[in-house]
């Protein structure tokens, strides 16, 4: 494959969706995720959608879609009503990580952690004295 493929693909699926979808869609490589307030809204804008790709001959492995779903697993994160969250399932790995003994497993569990920065008020302080 090419080096830069994933980018190209991004920017390609970005040019094609555009800016005027940008509230309710986010692309991630070669995954569409939208989100709206009502499921009217929803199969509105999933239809435009779904006509755009369509357009731009991208077909869609349909197996591996789902739609109009209350809540979502996404990287580590629940999407829901009440927004975006932490995947419970992911934290438990992290409550389980073993204590670190060296300098390389510190840094693994403080990367692992940080993936959930934003959710841990003061995340730098407390994590400072690790690093």
């Amino acid at each position: 494959g090419l080096h830069n493929s994933g980018a190209t693909w991004q920017r390609l699926v970005d040019s094609i969706l555009g800016p005027s979808l940008e509230p309710y869609v986010f692309c991630y490589l070669d995954d569409v995720i939208l989100v709206t307030q009502t499921f009217e809204e929803h199969l509105r804008i999933l239809d435009e959608v779904l006509k755009r790709l369509h357009t731009a001959g991208i077909t869609l492995s349909w197996d591996k879609c789902h739609f109009c779903r209350s809540e979502l697993r996404y990287l580590g994160h629940v999407v829901n009503e009440h927004g975006l969250g932490v995947d419970p399932a992911k934290v438990q790995a992290i409550l389980d990580f073993p204590t670190p003994k060296t300098v390389k497993q510190v840094r693994r569990f403080t990367g692992l952690a940080s993936w959930y920065r934003r959710f841990i008020p003061n995340f730098s302080q407390i994590i400072a004295p690790l690093t």
